[in-house]
């Protein structure tokens, strides 16, 4: 009587295929959590840089038309006068602030005051720890710098304005 030559697999050998299956597959699960991981971190660095660029292009774009620019860094705020028509939201002269607070907020607004009024408060960030200004009247320029603080990571951006003469 001959013998049936059976190919089947034998347990040793299928439990060598699932061990270095269960390997690769812990490999591969490693690396796509550390993906996730880098790129959230990623993410968190670019937020406060994103948030400053959005903040220094607001106020660069109503400042270069300020007639009158008063500064104050205790407490922090901004005062200028912006001239209208040339701002489609600016159709006559405004008095505009831009102010920071303790809570880390920057506010934008038009005021006859220096309070906030809650109805009329544009909060352009609530990340900002520090807001410092200084204003040349000689030399028509206006220097701002502004620190963020989010998810841990702090940026620091400085600009210059020069506004349009009058």
């Amino acid at each position: 009587m001959e013998l049936v030559k059976n190919r089947s697999i034998t347990l040793i050998e299928l439990i060598i295929a699932m061990t270095l299956a269960i390997v690769l597959t812990l490999a591969v699960s490693y690396q796509f959590v550390a993906m996730i991981q880098f790129g959230n971190a990623i993410q968190d660095k670019a937020e406060p840089v994103r948030e400053a660029y959005v903040i220094m292009n607001h106020m660069t774009n109503m400042l270069r038309f300020a007639k009158n620019i008063q500064v104050s860094n205790s407490p922090e705020w901004i005062r200028a006068t912006i001239e209208g028509g040339h701002i489609d939201a600016v159709s006559s002269d405004t008095v505009y602030y831009y102010q920071a607070n303790a809570n880390y907020c920057l506010y934008f607004y038009k005021s006859t005051t220096l309070i906030p009024d809650p109805n009329e408060n544009d909060v352009l960030s609530r990340n900002v720890t520090c807001l410092q200004s200084s204003w040349s009247s000689s030399n028509n320029l206006l220097i701002i710098k502004l620190e963020f603080e989010k998810n841990g990571s702090t940026f620091k951006t400085e600009t210059r304005i020069c506004p349009l003469e009058t």
